[in-house]
């Protein structure tokens, strides 16, 4: 995971495997990491042999936390997927998105304007997407159980 298990101190860069949880997840754009906030509950219902982590991440666009879980799923690059996988089992996942109030008010001016007829449609052939993925990462219960549990 990148740590070491007793201390649980964070490995060296140079020392780190590559699949490590915290070697995949940092963002990096124009030489800066973006930062999100992050936030971990552990849960468990030991009757149930059930047991994990709910983890919720607030960042400024969903982009950043969807590279994360590209990067941790596929892989960085891809195959070379985070190895806290072999572990744990993502479940499920949402996606919330909350306005600013000046995005709420540049909506409610646009509201207020005459609206404008639509563009043109361009001819440009869309983007190729893998058989099955469909514009996700397919995870949690989007996702088809290829364990079969």
């Amino acid at each position: 995971m990148g740590r070491t298990k007793l201390s649980n101190v964070e490995l060296d860069d140079t020392v780190k495997p590559t699949s490590a949880h915290n070697a995949l997840t940092p963002i990096v754009e124009g030489g800066k990491e973006i930062k999100i906030l992050r936030d971990n509950m552990p849960f468990g219902r030991p009757g149930h042999g059930e047991f994990g982590t709910y983890f919720i991440g607030y960042s400024r666009s969903p982009r950043t936390i969807e590279q994360m879980l590209e990067n941790m799923f596929v892989g960085r690059p891809p195959g070379n997927y985070d190895r806290l996988l072999d572990f744990s089992r993502a479940v499920t996942g949402n996606l919330f998105f909350v306005p600013s109030a000046t995005f709420l008010d540049s909506v409610a001016q646009d509201a207020a304007m005459p609206a404008q007829p639509p563009a043109p449609a361009v001819n440009e052939p869309s983007p190729s997407v893998p058989s099955g993925r469909q514009g996700t990462l397919g995870i949690g219960s989007l996702k088809r159980d290829v364990r079969g549990d």
